[in-house]
């Protein structure tokens, strides 16, 4: 068994970082799945490794192992690669750049500010016959029981319903401060950080909103 040569494997991307989900097979035969540093045994002679990882062609090594030859190092380089070094995601979800994340935010908030402008905008007037400042209403001469309701759920609605946009378009504005922020001091990796989701609901005439934090 002392005769036996063992070897290191390795690969870096071009830019010289090192990779470690890469899987190497030796003759056409599974090696290792991926590269922790650790030596492997295999036997003197002439071998082919061929090294593979995601987003790039496969790379292979030819080399001679000697008997009793130990901690050889046998490292490619994956010049092709079609992003960044493998075991990263994307920069758009781990690094290198913002998500869009905060943008949806962002436009959930515009649209809540929307909603609530829509309501401020369509709150009925008051009807001539109903008192703002002791919400009543007077029954007009000539006015029906039915006509007279209707005349008290519009002054109802010309109190409350902008109160109401008010309190929606003020949480779409928190949302869209918030998404902003978000977007501005958001690290560029997510790597042991939490994300927290301001979002708004929206039902009728009623606003609120809800956080989501995942880790």
């Amino acid at each position: 068994m002392a005769l036996l040569p063992n070897l290191v494997l390795g690969a870096k991307d071009s830019t010289g970082r090192d990779l470690v989900d890469v899987s190497v097979s030796v003759d056409g035969e599974a090696l290792v799945k991926s590269l922790d540093g650790k030596s492997v045994t295999v036997d003197p002679g002439p071998h082919t490794f061929k090294f593979e990882t995601a987003g790039a062609k496969a790379v292979s090594s030819t080399a001679v192992i000697r008997e009793g030859e130990k901690t050889r190092v046998i490292a490619v380089v994956f010049d092709d690669m079609a992003g960044p070094a493998a075991g990263s995601a994307s920069p758009t979800a781990a690094g290198g750049g913002h998500t869009i994340y905060p943008w949806l935010v962002v436009g959930a908030g515009v649209a809540a500010v929307g909603v609530g402008a829509v309501l401020i905008a369509t709150a009925p007037s008051l009807p001539p016959n109903c008192d703002s400042s002791s919400v009543t209403c007077s029954k007009l001469v000539g006015e029906s029981d039915a006509d007279l309701a209707t005349d008290k759920d519009r002054a109802r609605s010309h109190d409350v319903r902008p109160i109401e946009g008010l309190t929606v378009g003020a949480i779409g504005l928190a949302v869209v401060v918030g998404g902003l922020l978000w977007h501005f001091l958001e690290p560029t990796s997510t790597h042991g950080r939490a994300t927290t989701i301001l979002s708004p609901w929206i039902a009728g005439t009623r606003g609120r909103a809800s956080f989501l934090t995942s880790f």
